[in-house]
């Protein structure tokens, strides 16, 4: 290599080099802080649906407690029914009868 480029070599491109190898390392530090901050934030995102939000176990509980009191209705609807059918059936007959 000529004496004029190791000198333009060592003037401006080991300098240059060392400039951009510093915005390298500010860019990569200001990353690494976005990117704790996204840690951080996501961990209290997690923690407030933990609180405000139903868990999997109580949705299926509340379930499970709709669905048995949606059958004791049901049986309780099927014995009226099962009663109110005999006697308007029985009533029914008592007027055939008399005919």
């Amino acid at each position: 290599m000529s004496p004029e480029i190791q000198w333009w070599v060592q003037a401006i491109g080991l300098p240059l080099a060392l400039v951009l190898f510093g915005l390298i390392m500010k860019i990569r530090s200001e990353l690494h802080g976005r990117v704790s901050d996204l840690r951080d934030d996501m961990t209290e995102l997690k923690l407030t649906v933990a609180k405000d939000y139903a868990t999997q176990d109580l949705v299926k509980e509340y379930d499970q407690r709709i669905m048995n009191r949606l059958n004791d209705i049901s049986h309780k609807l099927d014995g009226l029914l099962l009663r109110a059918i005999p006697a308007h059936g029985n009533h029914d007959r008592s007027d055939d009868s008399a005919r």
